[in-house]
């Protein structure tokens, strides 16, 4: 793109309004909260970490996906943790 072309406009299915994180943050004091009750519970880390790995594999995917879709920087990041711990919103 050069300097005096026009911004491209984004097309109308990936709008670049900020989903509400509330619910995102909710969602991620749950799995916290999962993770360790889990370890109190089991007494062994093992599924502790098996929770903590699929959270975070499922984030990266997440990420992965909106960064090939076009997301960049700070949204694309915003967009993966409401996608991994905003599941509340659907409540």
């Amino acid at each position: 793109m050069t300097p005096d072309e026009p911004d491209p406009v984004p097309s109308p299915d990936r709008s670049e309004e900020q989903p509400d994180m509330g619910d995102a943050h909710v969602g991620l004091l749950v799995a916290v909260g999962a993770v360790a009750i889990t370890w109190w519970v089991a007494e062994r880390p093992g599924w502790s970490l098996a929770i903590a790995a699929v959270l975070a594999v499922w984030f990266v995917i997440a990420l992965a996906v909106i960064t090939a879709l076009g997301g960049r920087g700070r949204n694309a990041v915003r967009r993966a943790y409401f996608a991994t711990f905003g599941w509340l919103t659907y409540f």
